[in-house]
């Protein structure tokens, strides 16, 4: 007989630190991300039920569902990825004690655990053949260990909110339109994956400025690195990141601001697209005042999202104009800094700027781009997670 908790622990934060030294380190000894592989990483559970003895075979048998589970929805090795496979599994590990106390505690057996392991495989179904959306890979083995008509506690730890999430998923992609608790939880969980991340963040702009103002490539550069960011948050959180926040409104109150000594300017944001960042031209007066109505890249002038050619241009008009920083000026703060992952208000105004490179996508010149370029990071980091 034997306690699995600490050897599981164990393991985990070995994960951890192989994944985050692999990333932070590149050949010259720089600090900056080599690898994807880090967004995979997870923080550990410091929560866990009081735990039970079990039989060396009963625990030989738990690891085997947990692996059966991936195995048997791996859809032919295109499920999960190797580095995912490994997370996923020493999720199930480190959180799966608590859903198999709780059923080995009240008579139930290794069956009872499989079956409701297969009821939440079930349920996350959405039966069109995509057994798994891109949020759901990273967080379906961690479900098996939560209750799912819990509250959000008071004061949620960063697996609370998950959990709270992974049961409560909001239903739109506009945060106003979420509960104050979906809010609350997605607040803690920017927070925390921000803190993880800023030393990335930071480092990756004090190399290339503000952000596609450095000339040609610059604008792809920064369109690549925060549309995997997003989408790493979005397994992190285990949530789709929203994308229809609109800047020219407020950060719901639940999403706080991180620093006391560096507060916020303002929570009310005031940003509209001008012309150049709107399909057929249509932008707000206030934007073409904010913004101009057209915009200039290397003598060429573009006054529709159509208009550009490629996602380089779009990248640096969003950098060279005002734009981009707006809504970080705006908010000040953290917001302002390049640590502004912490402030849960950077994934609000990112997932607007992801949002209009999937409009400018849609676009004929969009779609022609992608079609030449179908091993663009757009695409590689998008088809990572989903």
């Amino acid at each position: 007989m034997s306690i699995r908790f600490e050897p599981v622990t164990t393991l985990q934060t070995i994960l951890r630190e192989n994944i985050e030294t692999n990333f932070t380190t590149n050949e010259a000894g720089e600090n900056v991300p080599t690898t994807r592989s880090v967004f995979v990483t997870d923080t550990i559970s410091t929560t866990r039920m009081q735990p039970v003895q079990l039989q060396d075979e009963q625990e030989v048998a738990i690891e085997q569902i947990a692996q059966d589970i991936l195995d048997d929805h791996d859809d032919g090795g295109g499920l999960f990825s190797d580095a995912l496979e490994e997370q996923a599994l020493a999720d199930f590990l480190s959180d799966g004690p608590a859903l198999r106390d709780f059923v080995l505690a009240r008579g139930g057996s290794l069956d009872d655990i499989a079956a409701v392991a297969s009821a939440v495989i079930d349920r996350l179904d959405d039966d069109n053949g995509n057994l798994f959306s891109r949020s759901d890979r990273a967080q379906v083995l961690r479900k098996l260990a939560l209750a799912p008509d819990a509250d959000l506690p008071a004061s949620p730890s960063v697996d609370e909110a998950r959990a709270y999430l992974a049961f409560h998923p909001p239903l739109s992609n506009d945060p106003h339109q979420w509960t104050s608790p979906q809010r609350a939880a997605f607040d803690v969980l920017g927070n925390a994956f921000g803190t993880i991340h800023s030393a990335m963040h930071t480092e990756w702009h004090r190399v290339n400025g503000a952000g596609g103002t450095q000339g040609p490539g610059s604008g792809l550069a920064f369109l690549d690195f925060h549309r995997e960011m997003m989408l790493a948050f979005s397994d992190f959180a285990g949530i789709p990141f929203p994308t229809g926040w609109d800047p020219n409104s407020t950060v719901p109150p639940e999403l706080r601001a991180p620093s006391t000594t560096n507060p916020r300017i303002t929570s009310d944001t005031s940003t509209t697209r001008p012309n150049w960042l709107s399909v057929g031209g249509g932008g707000d007066a206030q934007g073409n005042l904010d913004f101009g109505a057209t915009v200039t890249i290397d003598g060429q002038v573009f006054g529709a999202l159509e208009d550009f050619q490629n996602p380089d241009q779009l990248g640096r008009a969003l950098g060279e104009t005002p734009y981009h920083s707006s809504v970080h000026s705006q908010i000040g703060g953290v917001m302002a800094t390049f640590g502004s992952p912490q402030d849960p208000a950077f994934y609000l105004w990112h997932g607007h700027i992801d949002a209009l490179i999937d409009e400018w996508l849609a676009t004929p010149n969009g779609q022609a781009w992608a079609n030449a370029n179908p091993n663009s990071e757009l695409f590689t980091v998008s088809g990572m997670h989903g």
